[in-house]
Order: C-alpha cells, then structure tokens, then sequence
C-alpha cells in the first residue's frame, strides 16, 4: 500500500501544469523570530547567533530540507536593532532549491512604562533554481523517453523581497502583525510571470505565571499562543501552548483550521500536532520538534524533525532601557 501510494503522488506530481510553491516555515517559529516577524530584530539585550535545520516529509524521497541562520544585535542608544537572515531550502527530486538573505532593522517605541511597540522592515535578495534534468515529464512518457520541450522554462530566477511587521507587547502580552512579499516580485522558474502574492501573519500569546516561588527558585509559566497565516486563497492557523517551569520547557501545537475539514481549494485544512522539547539556560537553546501529519498525507511524509540552536553573546555594560518580550523559548 504504501509503494502505490507513493507512486500516485509522484504522478500528481508529474502531470501537474502548475506547481505552487510554498513559503519556507519552522514549527518553532519563535526560536527564529525574523523570519516571523522583523520587528523581532535586536528585541533582546544580548547579540545572538542563530541555527535552524528542518526536514519535512522524511518518508517521501526527497522531501523538503531546510537550514536557517541569523544573527542580531539590539542598539540601545537609537532605540534600534539589526540583523540578518540566511536560509536555503531544497525539495523534490528536481531539487527546487530557495536560497535568501533578508537584512532586517527594527525600532522600538515606549507607549507607557508597562507597554511597548516596536516596528521593523525587511529586505531580502532570493534566488530560486531546479534541475531540469532530474524531472520525466509527461511529453517524454508520450515520446519515449526522449529530451522534454522546454520551450518555456529557464534554470533559476532572483528577486528583491519586501516585509514589513510591528509587534505591541507588555511584560505579559505579546500582539504581533507581519507582512510578507509586498512588492509581489515574480518567482516563475519560466517565461511565464507568476507573482508571490503577499503573505500576512498575525501572532499573538500569553504568558501565565503560575507560582510565586522564593527568591532562588524557578518561577513556572503556563504560554498559550497562536500564529494565523493568510497568503492568497490560503489559510493556516496554529494554536500551541508552552508549559515553562525552568531549563526544561515543555510545547504542543496544532496547524490547522478546526471544523473546516473541505475548504473550496480542495486542500486540508488539518495538517499536523506538533511536540515540542527543549532546554535552555542564560545564555543557551536548544530545541526539538516533531510534526505528526495528520492530514491524508499520513501514511507517506514521515512527519517532519526540526531542531533549532541559538547562542547570546552579552555585554556586561551594556545597557537597555526597553524590556524584553514575553515570547516563548521556543
């Protein structure tokens, strides 16, 4: 059952006009906040490096891979921070690679001595590429096997990338808008135009202090949160709650819309649970995530693995005069 089920994806796949591509994505999007958002840029008191690695779809030959990495730093004195993002991303056998660096700055504003808003700008160069040679098409079936006609077709394609996004938070209580693609540049790997059409992200949570412990003890938080995604026609929603009681953190999410099983695309709306692990101390992250499909690609992806790393770097003297954010570790 499960080669025929492979091969009835391939041939979907392989007699498909039009492949829609889909933006590069993390299950623990707040471990790599720019790429969430890039009013997060320098949103802490220390430098830190970044490490993203996912793979999606294990159980398809050649799935998606994909690796992020990213540096940030806060400005006190201008009320600013920077950073940069590189991330490359490879699925399928044709090897449909994306590889983008996105420079992000933000700036923060205090409202009142218990409320913040910052708001941040992203511009990123991405190149996109496939092997041709890799790929049977259909005109090839009907010939033979002979050289396919790819009249129209050209190996790679760069564009400029446009985002903007601002995030209101307090010490508690994080609201956060991002918007992604805004110039629509056009990502066809043909002659044919095929504009990325913008992509808006609305991201919000909560953190719940559950004890009062003494001074030396670790004080324990319950993070209920959410991520809602809108990109043309396309929804996606993802609903997770973080159990924080010190170094060893505690997630479980949900992607999906629920009771909207038949949306009109014809695309699930159910795509997966997330588990989520990690331990963390002053200076150090490291995290784990494994997403169970559970949409009607079950018994063929394999799930997805996700591990992500982060290191800060801090100045003893360095001083802020803004607070940080209540965001998860994650």
């Amino acid at each position: 059952m499960r080669i025929v089920v492979k091969y009835m994806f391939c041939l979907l796949l392989l007699f498909a006009k039009t492949v829609v591509a889909q933006d590069i994505h993390f299950t623990q999007f707040y471990a790599v906040p720019m790429y969430l958002n890039p009013a997060f840029a320098g949103m802490e008191k220390c430098s830190k490096l970044s490490f993203a690695s996912r793979n999606q779809w294990s159980g398809v030959n050649k799935g998606y891979n994909t690796y992020l990495f990213s540096y940030d730093d806060c400005l006190p004195k201008i009320n600013s921070g920077l950073g940069i993002v590189a991330a490359t991303d490879v699925a399928g056998t044709g090897n449909l690679k994306t590889n983008l660096v996105n420079v992000n700055y933000s700036y923060e504003a205090l409202i009142t001595r218990k409320m913040s808003w910052r708001f941040g700008m992203q511009a990123g160069y991405v190149q996109k590429s496939i092997n041709y040679n890799n790929l049977l098409f259909g005109d090839q079936i009907a010939r033979g096997g002979n050289v396919p006609s790819l009249d129209n077709a050209v190996s790679s394609r760069s564009f400029l990338d446009l985002s903007a996004g601002s995030v209101f938070y307090t010490d508690m209580l994080w609201v956060g808008v991002s918007v992604n693609h805004l110039n629509k540049p056009n990502e066809a790997i043909s002659t044919v135009y095929a504009e990325l059409p913008m992509k808006t992200s609305v991201h919000s949570g909560l953190r719940i202090k559950l004890n009062d412990p003494p001074r030396k003890a670790e004080t324990k938080y319950l993070i209920p949160c959410f991520n809602y995604m809108h990109q043309n026609k396309f929804n996606q929603a993802s609903f997770g709650l973080y159990y924080d009681p010190g170094a060893l953190n505690f997630g479980l999410w949900y992607r999906g819309i629920p009771f909207i099983n038949k949306p009109k695309q014809g695309y699930s709306t159910n795509d997966a649970v997330n588990l989520l692990i990690s331990f963390s101390n002053d200076k150090f992250h490291f995290g784990y995530s494994y997403d169970i499909t559970i949409s009607r690609l079950t018994p063929l992806s394999g799930g997805a693995h996700e591990v992500v790393a982060y290191y800060k770097i801090c100045r003893k003297k360095k001083k802020r005069n803004t607070r940080l954010a209540p965001c998860p570790k994650f």
